[in-house]
């Protein structure tokens, strides 16, 4: 007989429950061989939710919807970087685009292998064991960290904007190339260190039901949870889970706020008080400000998901609304994926310089007429921002521009 447990956090839905599992053994793949698993729980849900519909609720949307959009998604930031490797990582912001979309694609790629597993368990038996013979199970390939790193440089990128329009002349000074390089890396360290820390918690046990013939992955708890839960519980469940997604999205709510009023008050006053160079930062930061409000307005019920489950006794695991909490965190999860994987439409329609360079690369036989357009409006120097968004034809420079430093 072995006892596991299944930590707080895990699949995104929060659920904490004991596992009593009697084996016999392991077979030829190295899986427990069980007849029975039995779940210990008191779940009680006064919403009128029921179990099977939330069954229901997380085929269709979690291992439909998301999945389709996750694999779309990865595929969509290759382009964003091999399109903003073409266009050169010498610029302060086309590098933070460059990594987040690194962290968005390995973001996504990482929910990918955990949804595969759970589509697998959903097979038959037979299709299981073939499945299980011809490929190794994804669930032990998980790569922790990466939605952290990308929710930091969302925050990043949006506080680089917000210095540029209040302040060029500090932001140039401030946010120097090798200084963008050494937040970036220190971002992507400590989140991936982190991350690496608390998957630890658990383990994945493949187990064999010799009487239905199917296969099944259990979240098990490691001897280092075991030994050390406080330390696990404040670096994963609070840390990790709660303060640095909130201080990311705090960040990038407060810097786009600064950013639209700003830019409205020097549309105002633009012809006395901000130079040609001044509006192509002004509409570099335009493009952003799209990118931050999808961030906002997909990553904020996540937040108030979690905000609900730390706080709110009726949300937690024993409350009297768990299976709408597990409903919501498979909504939230649905949400997040979208905003990793639509980055590539807005970049496509405002940037025109993005948008040669991707006909350039992937379309080869097509002639990229939209930024030749838009290039050739004016008679003067027309020089576009980091972005890729298409300037003023003045022939003015800008003094917080990007690829100056």
């Amino acid at each position: 007989m072995e006892t596991a447990t299944n930590s707080a956090g895990q699949a995104s839905l929060g659920t904490t429950y004991t596992l009593t599992l009697s084996h016999n053994g392991t077979n030829s793949d190295g899986c427990l061989q069980s007849t029975s698993l039995q779940i210990m729980t008191s779940y009680y849900d006064e919403t009128g939710l029921s179990l099977t519909a939330l069954g229901y609720a997380n085929r269709i949307l979690q291992c439909g919807f998301s999945m389709l959009v996750a694999v779309a998604g990865v595929f969509a930031n290759i382009i964003n970087m091999i399109v903003y490797y073409k266009l050169g990582l010498h610029d302060r912001v086309s590098l933070c685009l460059f990594c987040l979309a690194f962290g968005d694609m390995m973001n996504l790629l990482n929910y990918v292998i955990n949804v595969y597993d759970m589509t697998f368990q959903m097979l038959s038996g037979m299709e299981q064991i073939l499945i299980r013979k011809s490929t190794p199970m994804a669930a032990s390939v998980e790569v922790p960290g990466f939605r952290e790193a990308s929710y930091a440089l969302y925050a990043f990128v949006a506080l680089e904007r917000c210095l540029c329009v209040l302040s060029p002349l500090r932001a140039k000074h401030w946010l120097k190339m090798h200084t963008t390089k050494f937040v970036i890396a220190l971002i992507f360290v400590f989140c991936i260190a982190l991350g690496g820390f608390v998957s630890t918690r658990n383990y994945f046990q493949c187990v064999y039901f010799t009487d239905t013939h199917r296969y099944n992955h259990i979240y098990v708890a490691s001897p280092y949870y075991k030994a050390n839960p406080l330390v696990y519980e404040v670096l994963g469940g609070l840390i990790q889970g709660f303060i640095v997604p909130s201080v990311c999205l705090g960040t990038v709510s407060v810097c786009t706020l600064i950013s639209v009023v700003t830019l409205r008050r020097s549309a105002r006053w633009r012809n006395q008080s901000v130079s040609a160079g001044g509006i192509r930062e002004n509409q570099v930061t335009n493009m952003m400000i799209v990118v931050s409000c999808i961030f906002i307005l997909s990553t904020t019920p996540s937040f108030l998901h979690k905000f609900m489950f730390f706080l709110v006794d009726e949300w937690k695991i024993s409350g009297r609304f768990v299976y709408l909490l597990m409903f919501l965190g498979i909504v939230c999860e649905f949400l997040v994926n979208v905003n990793s994987a639509v980055n590539i439409i807005v970049y496509y329609l405002q940037g025109s310089r993005y948008r040669e360079m991707f006909h350039r690369v992937f379309c080869h036989r097509c002639p990229s007429t939209f930024g030749k357009t838009l290039i050739h409006k004016g008679k003067g120097s027309n020089r576009e921002g980091a972005f890729g968004v298409q300037g003023s034809s003045s022939s003015g420079t800008s003094d917080a521009s990007p690829s100056n430093d």
